[in-house]
């Protein structure tokens, strides 16, 4: 089977497992070691790897609002969590710090009474 086909194939089975690589190679019959070197030495390949799994992240986003829509509380609270950061809807506080740091690092000895003694 000629390399295009079989990329063919396993970008076919992406769209069907919605982005899933392992089920996608299964069904392509192709190793997840191929599949990967393929991503890393055709640009082509993985610009269409990564349309299918923004047409898969679109696809869990419109799931997302619809249990949202329904007034599915976790949904909301997920949402509100990722998204809404910016308002305060956050569990914890994140910081983002950037910059250089230095450090000087002073060496201590310590004498134990042992050598104190000797001296």
């Amino acid at each position: 089977m000629a390399k295009n086909h079989r990329k063919h194939k396993v970008l076919e089975a992406l769209q069907i497992s919605h982005g899933i690589v392992t089920a996608a190679c299964k069904s392509a019959h192709v190793t997840r070691k191929t599949y990967y070197s393929w991503l890393k030495k055709d640009a082509l390949f993985k610009a269409q790897v990564d349309q299918i799994q923004d047409v898969a992240l679109d696809f869990v986003e419109s799931k997302l609002l619809t249990n949202i829509e329904s007034g599915n509380v976790l949904a909301q609270m997920f949402y509100l969590k990722c998204r809404g950061k910016s308002r305060g809807f956050v569990e914890k506080v994140e910081s983002d710090i950037s910059g250089t740091l230095k450090l000087d690092i002073v060496k201590r000895i310590i004498k134990t009474d042992d050598e104190c003694d000797k001296k």
